[in-house]
């Protein structure tokens, strides 16, 4: 089945070129130069990602990729899609991305093959396992909108912090070894030498954390991370 790809980029020139690669590379690939074009755009279209540049207004396209993963950005998009922001690449941009529900983030001006490569390997991961609703303690994960909060306040994740989140939800206080994240979550079958699990796991800290679930995720040194509650229900 066909990939899709929606680019959000106010500047024209770069839109295109954009767009124009992605359907050279075999995406349904579209652009928009506005978050109001992208929800009309959207309305009956559901793109497996969306990547997120410059737009005339300061902060607008992380503003929607939040309302994606709330599952209020009133446009048929999953609130499980790819989101990739394309920005200068300083310090306090990038944590922004992150924090707003981005899975990666791409440095201005895109280098193209970077681009490629990075959308590729988020396409390429295997849906996560999240068709049920979990309550732990007072934090609620369901799988079926993709959504999270805490004491009904909710916790905006990207999808990969959604997917860390979940798996370890599914087996509250068991430690999940690092080997098991990198293949279910990320979907590597061998574990590379790399810190992205604990970069991902430290934002998903923080992220419940400012919402007043305070020590719920547990890192074990050198075996792997596990969730802390009182107790755990699936429905």
């Amino acid at each position: 089945m066909t990939k899709s790809a929606l680019v959000l980029e106010q500047d024209r020139r770069v839109r295109e070129q954009l767009v124009e690669q992605l359907a050279r590379d075999g995406l349904d690939a579209d652009g928009r130069d506005s978050v109001a074009g992208a929800r009309v755009r959207c309305a009956g279209w559901a793109p497996d990602a969306v990547i997120v540049g410059e737009l005339e207004a300061p902060g607008r396209g992380l503003a929607f990729v939040r309302a994606i993963r709330a599952g209020v950005a009133r446009a048929a998009i999953d609130p499980g899609v790819v989101a990739i922001a394309v920005g200068s690449g300083g310090e306090l941009e990038l944590v922004r991305a992150f924090e707003a529900g981005c899975d990666d983030f791409v440095r201005a001006p895109v280098a193209y093959l970077e681009l490629r490569a990075r959308l590729q390997a988020a396409l390429a991961r295997p849906r996560r396992r999240a068709c049920e609703r979990i309550e732990v303690g007072g934090l609620t994960v369901d799988g079926r909108s993709r959504t999270v909060s805490y004491r009904d306040r909710p916790v905006l994740l990207s999808e990969l912090e959604f997917g860390l989140l979940a798996r370890l939800a599914r087996e509250p206080r068991a430690v999940v070894r690092r080997e098991e994240l990198w293949r279910e979550v990320w979907g590597c079958e061998v574990a590379p030498r790399s810190r992205t699990i604990d970069a991902h796991a430290a934002r998903l800290r923080r992220k419940l954390s400012s919402a007043g679930a305070e020590g719920l995720v547990a890192a074990r040194r050198g075996v792997g991370y596990s969730l802390i509650a009182p107790h755990a229900v699936a429905a």
